[in-house]
């Protein structure tokens, strides 16, 4: 049977083997666009002739194939354009892979006693529909764990480092001999620089395993979901309830860890106040979403608070040009308190106290800010990052 490719803006997002419903969470990480696309747009459906494309009926924007609307289902040619009104900087491409008849499965390796091999046990993928999204979403799950134990030790290294530093700085700077200050700052800067590059390590790791979470959500949406509920081997479907929460537990890690950087985030600047405004479509946020929503399709009986309406509804109000000038005035007071205290720091002792000032307005306007928009926004992320932290991991999935 042949596969099928989806590309987005020349991105290659997934290759189907069989039918999946393509939507906003699937291309959220491609491009800002794709909040165009309802939660299920279209369709993808192999057929014996190839693969087929049909619209999912209530979507707000039409798709269009080829620049035109998508009325029924069509074949699906190789290169196909689709697109969504709205979504202009989101363009799909549909190849399709001819794959040569695949050759017999090899029988099961034979048992082997636990006497002669007690170290870990093979990796046993069951048989079944849900085959193929298993093997894959088990060895992404490998990659991530791996990935998340290196960043907590290249962390633990890094606070090491910075309190050796630190220590042997204080330590050896009020000595009254000069090569022992001189040896003490030498040591400390490099104990600054090795917990810097340790630091850096974890930060990559942190992205890798973004980007892998991301893959692993597609492969449960685009490979697991649609086979879960037509699979007959029951030790699959066990296996495949069993991979969720596990890949859930990562989503859980990184929101805990990353979400507390993304409720610190400086509200002064336009880059970062657009980011936040669209805070959804970061990552870690996004991916827990996904994640709420693939429990919700699993298992009907799990719900979650809707964070993603109640964070739209309380940034709603927000003014972008208002929120754009409180972050002008607040830069232009710190500033000026600073740069005067400086000035009239060696003239008049009050200099100091409006350098102080100055410090301190900026220190407490980040946590708690003066100006209403910017306190609307603030608390707005708050919320939504708390919620997300709260809603632990669920377990014991039931197919519904």
């Amino acid at each position: 049977m042949n596969s099928l490719e989806l590309f987005a803006n020349g991105q290659q997002v997934s290759t189907l083997r069989l039918e999946a419903t393509i939507g906003r969470t699937h291309l959220s990480r491609v491009h800002a666009d794709a909040r165009f696309f309802g939660n299920e747009q279209f369709r993808l459906k192999p057929v014996p002739e190839g693969w087929i494309i049909s619209p999912v009926p209530g979507t707000v924007n039409p798709t269009l194939v080829n620049n035109a609307p998508l009325i029924g289902s069509q074949p699906v040619s190789n290169g196909m354009t689709v697109t969504v009104r709205g979504a202009d900087g989101l363009n799909l491409e549909l190849r399709v892979i001819s794959e040569a008849t695949p050759a017999p499965a090899p029988p099961p390796a034979a048992h082997v006693p636990a006497w002669v091999a007690p170290a870990p046990r093979p990796r046993v993928i069951p048989t079944g529909d849900l085959a193929e999204a298993i093997s894959g979403l088990q060895d992404l799950l490998t990659r991530i764990e791996i990935n998340s134990l290196q960043s907590q030790q290249h962390r633990t290294n890094a606070t090491l480092a910075n309190t050796g530093a630190a220590l042997t700085y204080l330590l050896t700077s009020g000595s009254k001999r000069k090569t022992v200050r001189t040896v003490g700052q030498v040591v400390a800067l490099g104990g600054v620089l090795y917990g810097s590059s340790q630091s850096n390590h974890a930060s990559n790791l942190d992205a890798q395993n973004n980007l892998l979470i991301d893959s692993g959500l597609s492969v449960i949406e685009l490979q697991g979901l649609p086979q879960l509920r037509l699979e007959s081997n029951p030790d699959a479907v066990r296996r495949f309830l069993e991979l969720v929460p596990r890949l859930g537990v990562q989503v859980d890690v990184v929101i805990k860890s990353q979400g507390n950087r993304l409720k610190n985030k400086s509200l002064l600047g336009k880059t970062n106040q657009q980011l936040l405004l669209n805070a959804l479509h970061i990552d870690i946020v996004n991916n827990k979403l996904r994640l709420n929503q693939i429990v919700s399709q699993i298992d009907r009986t799990k719900t979650f608070p809707d964070v993603s309406g109640t964070f739209t509804s309380q940034i709603s109000t927000i003014v972008a040009t208002k929120l754009r000038m409180e972050g002008i005035y607040t830069r232009i007071i710190i500033g000026v308190l600073v740069v005067l205290g400086i000035a009239l720091a060696n003239i008049n002792p009050s200099g100091t106290w409006i350098f102080l000032a100055g410090i301190g307005f900026w220190g407490i306007n980040h946590f708690f800010p003066f100006f209403p928009q910017s306190r609307k926004l603030r608390n707005a992320i708050n919320s939504l990052v708390e919620a997300l932290q709260n809603q632990s991991t669920v377990q014991n999935l039931i197919v519904t």
